[in-house]
């Protein structure tokens, strides 16, 4: 029997994979599970020693988990800015899971980038409103992500 730990890369493409197949069961583009995850991502992201700079902006704080993330080799080529008062774009050049494959197996149409998840969780932690996913595309090597910010969000 292997003692072996699973690597980080593996986590995460289990996690990405049970966030799709939850996306995909409730038969529309996951706003519910979005609105319900970004609500814990911060619990989550402070175990692992991510703090949120409530005096610096939501594009400063995203910054600085995208860094975290390139760090890590999970993710490159990566841009966010925001076009608008309360409209945000994520864009992935290259994903390590999407050279797994993922986007292809998982065939994901009605489902959002995890990683567009967390940066919406983010967003939401500082400006205090619910953010969602208006818009995403898979590439072959990453993905395409805009978010919203609402004041109200009827799930």
């Amino acid at each position: 029997m292997s003692e072996e730990k699973p690597s980080e890369k593996e986590i995460v493409l289990v996690l990405h994979s049970v966030l799709y197949a939850l996306q995909d069961a409730l038969g529309e583009p996951g706003n519910k599970v979005l609105i319900y995850t970004a609500r814990k991502i911060p619990l989550i992201l402070g175990k692992f020693g991510f703090s949120f700079e409530k005096d610096k902006s939501p594009e400063e704080n995203v910054l600085k988990f995208l860094s975290i993330l390139e760090e890590t080799e999970l993710i490159s080529d990566v841009e966010f800015s925001r076009i608008d008062e309360n409209t945000f774009e994520l864009k992935i050049g290259k994903c390590s899971l999407a050279d797994t494959k993922v986007h292809e197996v998982l065939k994901p149409e009605r489902v959002f980038c995890p990683y567009a998840i967390a940066v919406a969780s983010i967003i939401r932690e500082i400006i205090s409103e619910d953010v969602v996913l208006i818009e995403s595309e898979f590439t072959e090597t990453g993905s395409i992500a805009k978010m919203r910010a609402y004041k109200y969000v009827v799930v």
